[in-house]
């Protein structure tokens, strides 16, 4: 047997950018979500035990709201976002890609201890039976507004040391407002527990076909 060198083994899977976001993006997000009420976030779980509830909410704590890529006032929003998914795919990953999901605002609130244990998005498929390949968050406040709230990685080898978003050693950082991070769907990654003010961001995923 003659192993063959797999040519993503060194590719890094993590990458940012800065002031994503044009204004007139910035004033569709505060406009949609001032006309929206935040609902408690979902987890999918298999878990049907009594605990079911409790376990939610060891794994997640936060509250959401969908901004819906069919209304036509967020329409330059997600061409915004489109056009930078395309520049970073070909700069950065080279994947297919075909289609981006409707948004998620969501907020993290420190009296609340909000945070969202390890998990990956990269499981879903849409009734295309197209993958989640790509995920990325963008930050909409200011760091200094909260504390705790960092985006994580595991393992961190997958992060690139030469990229403009500074992981610590401990393996997590905060968003900059207006910074948005990329990486691959199937990276486990978390948010840690905001433990003063609150932390918000714009969360999104990108779709193509199946790995092969």
């Amino acid at each position: 047997m003659m192993w063959l060198k797999n040519p993503t083994v060194d590719q890094n899977f993590i990458t940012s950018r800065k002031n994503v976001l044009n204004n007139e993006a910035i004033k569709i997000i505060d406009s949609y979500i001032s006309k929206k009420q935040e609902q408690k976030a979902e987890v999918l779980t298999a878990d049907l035990s009594a605990n079911k509830e409790t376990e939610k909410r060891r794994l997640r704590i936060s509250n959401i709201l969908w901004i819906n890529s069919g209304d036509d006032e967020t329409k330059n929003l997600f061409n915004n976002i489109a056009d930078v998914v395309n520049k970073v795919n070909e700069e950065y990953f080279n994947y297919r890609l075909y289609a981006l999901e409707n948004l998620q605002y969501s907020v993290y609130y420190g009296d609340e201890n909000g945070h969202y244990d390890w998990h990956i998005d990269g499981l879903h498929k849409d009734t295309s039976k197209y993958i989640r390949k790509v995920s990325f968050s963008i930050g909409l406040n200011d760091p200094s507004e909260y504390e705790g709230g960092e985006l994580q990685f595991y393992p961190q080898h997958y992060y690139d040391t030469n990229d403009q978003y500074g992981i610590e050693a401990n393996g997590g950082a905060k968003l900059l407002k207006n910074e948005a991070v990329f990486f691959n769907s199937v990276l486990v990654h978390r948010v840690s527990p905001v433990t003063k003010g609150v932390r918000k961001s714009l969360v999104g995923w990108v779709h193509g076909p199946e790995w092969i």
